[in-house]
């Protein structure tokens, strides 16, 4: 639903901003998609002087414009055909935006002719739809007057979503009347003169049998000896604007009442009617050409508007082609009725019709507003047109029954839980158009369908209140533990499992129990803990570390064909018999392809995983906890089970061992006969120490800034970790720099290597300038250079 912002305040008199209106349209229910305020958009625009135009040379189409901006020349390529000498336009300098399609004007080189800037037409603009050739400006202004200056009919455009059960707020004034209730501004009167009618009319009927009510207000009005011409400029402004094409004065009138009250009408020439005029059910192989230019067959439960002789229209849907007012249309007989919306919807359906009209009948229109509506048409057209009105005709079947609901205000609290004076509920229910007893029987307008619930005064109650005065607090349950439930240790193993599996691993759930031939090359050289009473030979030790049954898993998955695996296991590893030889552990084991996002398949090849894949496990888990990477350190080689280059254990400033990754020992993947495999064990019993001394719950930061990636490629020796790289890069102490990833190593030669990292710097204030970012990058590059001894790699 569109309508300008002067129109709303023909309904509405208020002071209220273009933002505050929305803001509260917003709040209300009636969410704004969108504003579009050509003011605002046209601040950097100018009316410009065409002094001279040539043709261009390498381009039959294009030609070249000198432009006189106000002081001065500006040469402009334009494609328009009705640029020429001396006429006044509007120009859109370097550096300003184009309303309809947002592109930043450069300077810019087109077919080798430079273009310092464009000359624009009215619907890149967003002032009209129309796009042939350049904006023409009648009045005479200065060149450099401001482009707003040159448009007296510049309204702002707001968009509004509506929802299914709001039809009385497909029309402006139901729109008006919501934000009077929400005190934006009040609401005025509509004044409805009395028609001066004559004795001239055309009959109208109902035909309905049966239990089908398709109709149940049908009316109309004769009116003669108009006039029917353009409309005029107010009216034509007022529909273009919304995206409405102006057609004639009558057809705009009709569609000016269905968007300001959202009561549809419709005007049929009456000079080719014959006889009566009303709706019935059509017959099974009627056909009818509509005004969209197709041909429709009917149905037997269609309902159509038709006189004695012939099918006129698709009763609220759409009208016939050969029946609709023309200029050169004489007399019409004006149209507005009552129609069933499950009807409207149906054969809406059925026909695959999609108009206006249609759009508002099926969700519910006012039928007590049905004769006000075709009164102020008839008076719109009269002042427009003129003619004479005729006698008003109308017959009328079982109309809805004003619904009345017994409400009892404490259940706004009991649903909502929010306490309302019932002296502001009566107030916000009058506002809203309903009748309100002094033992709260409410009686529910005619305009709104949608209420017939307790619960939808509740809602109405509550949007209009607002939510946002609405103070938050906790909900209260007696029956709840006063102290939460997991202790530290549980949330901490909650948390590493999530992590885990959002990472792409499968948790594995095993028995402690493990065969006496994983313990002994797991055994960190000490005897393993054997069961007394083991339930079988091959569950016969305690294993040392969840990694055991991990690998004794893939075992039995390789034996199945499944190569690629990456899994988990979050339980106790145990050293000894004693108290506190028993240690949580989380750990991991991917094999294959199995990187983060699964079994990986890219078109350069398949990457094996490495340890740089369960590495970067344990830093997603320590980074969710709040442990940064500047507080740990790494100690090479990790446990005996991993390889002795290959692996790491990943230390506190304290020397603790927190995590340990690598890959698994040849010796181990020779004797059970396995092909490499990485593997991790995060020890989460002590980590939990170092979360609850950092004391992790901190406030989230978001930025809705575009981040900045930049990679860097580094040749330096062979005998640089990685980790030295990017402690140099965080050693720049730029708080824009919020996250370093190392994605590739390539072995040059005996003595070099090249390391690749991925940098992000994100932006907290302002969108950071080129030089910004070179200034950071030539910071990066330095600290790089000077602590590795290596340099940037040129290609």
């Amino acid at each position: 639903m569109k309508f300008t912002l002067p129109w709303l305040k023909n309904h509405l008199e208020t002071n209220a901003s273009l933002n505050e209106i929305a803001k509260n349209l917003t709040e209300i229910g009636l969410e704004v998609e969108n504003i579009t305020d050509p003011a605002s958009d046209l601040k950097n625009f100018t009316v410009a002087k065409i002094i001279s135009v040539k043709k261009h040379p390498d381009a039959d189409r294009l030609q070249l414009c000198e432009v006189d901006i106000g002081g001065e020349i500006k040469d402009v390529v334009c494609g328009a055909a009705n640029a020429r000498k001396d006429l006044l336009t509007i120009y859109a300098p370097i550096g300003s935006i184009i309303p309809k399609s947002n592109m930043e004007i450069k300077k810019v080189k087109i077919r080798g002719v430079e273009s310092f800037g464009m000359l624009c037409s009215a619907e890149e603009l967003n002032l009209s739809d129309d796009s042939e050739g350049i904006i023409e400006i009648d009045n005479d202004f200065e060149p450099g007057t401001k482009a707003i200056t040159a448009f007296s009919s510049i309204e702002p455009v707001i968009e509004i979503a509506i929802t299914p059960n709001r039809p009385d707020c497909l029309g402006v004034y139901g729109i008006a009347r919501d934000l009077a209730a929400k005190g934006v501004g009040k609401l005025k009167e509509v004044k409805i003169k009395t028609i001066k009618e004559t004795e001239e009319t055309i009959p109208v009927f109902i035909d309905s049998s049966g239990k089908t009510q398709f109709c149940n207000l049908f009316s109309g009005r004769l009116i003669e000896g108009i006039t029917n011409n353009e409309s005029p400029k107010w009216l034509r402004d007022r529909l273009e604007k919304i995206g409405l094409r102006s057609i004639n004065a009558i057809v705009d009138v009709t569609n000016y009442i269905t968007y300001d009250y959202g009561r549809p009408l419709h005007a049929y020439n009456a000079d080719k009617i014959k006889g009566k005029i009303g709706a019935k059910l059509s017959k099974k192989g009627d056909k009818i050409k509509a005004l969209d230019g197709k041909e429709y067959t009917l149905d037997d439960q269609t309902c159509i508007i038709s006189d004695d002789e012939k099918i006129l229209g698709i009763g609220g849907i759409i009208g016939g082609e050969e029946f609709g007012s023309e200029f050169d249309t004489k007399n019409i007989f004006l149209e507005s009725a009552y129609f069933d919306p499950i009807h409207i919807a149906e054969n809406g359906r059925k026909l695959n019709i999609n108009s206006d009209a249609r759009y508002r009948f099926e969700r519910g229109t006012d039928p007590e507003f049905v004769i006000d509506g075709l009164d102020l048409a008839t008076q719109m057209i009269i002042e427009i047109c003129g003619g004479k009105p005729g006698k008003l005709e109308s017959i009328k079947k079982e109309l809805p029954k004003v619904k009345k609901i017994k409400f009892n205000p404490k259940i706004i609290e009991n649903v909502s839980g929010i306490s309302i004076k019932e002296k502001e509920i009566k107030k916000i229910l009058v506002s809203l158009g309903f009748e309100v007893s002094k033992s709260f029987e409410i009686t529910i307008p005619s305009w709104r369908p949608d209420v017939s619930e307790q619960v939808d005064i509740v809602e109405e109650v509550i949007r209009i209140y607002g939510l946002n005065n609405i103070i938050s607090s906790p909900l209260k349950n007696t029956n709840q533990p006063s102290k939460p439930i997991l202790t530290d240790s549980q949330k901490n193993t909650n948390l590493a499992r999530r992590i885990l599996a959002s990472r792409g691993l499968i948790e594995n759930i095993s028995y402690s129990f493990v065969s006496s031939k994983y313990t002994k090359l797991f055994s960190n050289n000490s005897n393993p803990l054997k069961l007394l009473n083991p339930i079988s030979e091959e569950l016969s030790d305690m294993r040392t570390t969840p990694l055991i049954s991990l690998i004794d898993n893939y075992i039995g998955n390789k034996k199945r064909g499944f190569n690629d695996v990456g899994i988990f296991e979050i339980g106790p590893g145990f050293t000894g018999s004693k108290p506190g030889n028993q240690h949580l552990i989380a750990s991991g084991l991917r094999s294959g392809m199995y990187k983060v996002s699964g079994v990986e398949r890219h078109w350069q090849g398949n990457d094996m995983v490495d340890i740089f894949d369960v590495k970067g496990d344990i830093l997603a888990y320590l980074d969710i906890v709040g442990i940064k990477q500047e507080v740990l350190d790494y100690d090479t080689p990790g446990p005996e089970w991993f390889h002795p280059g290959r692996s790491a254990n990943i230390v506190s400033k304290k020397k603790n061992v927190l995590a340990s990754f690598g890959e698994l020992h040849p010796k181990i993947l020779k004797k059970l006969n396995i092909p490499l495999c990485v593997g991790f064990e995060i020890y989460l019993d002590d980590v939990l120490p170092i979360i609850e001394n950092n004391n992790i719950t901190k406030e989230f930061n978001s930025y809705n800034l575009q981040s900045v990636k930049r990679d860097f490629s580094f040749d330096i020796p062979n005998n640089v970790n990685a980790e030295t790289l990017i402690k140099a890069i965080r050693s720049c102490n730029e708080d824009l720099i919020e996250d370093i990833k190392l994605f590739d190593q390539f072995i040059l030669d005996d003595e070099k290597k090249s390391l690749a990292v991925e940098i992000t710097i994100q932006p907290k204030i302002d969108t950071l300038t080129d030089k910004e970012i070179d200034r950071i990058s030539d910071k990066v590059i330095n600290s790089v250079e000077k602590a590795t001894k290596g340099n940037l790699r040129s290609q």
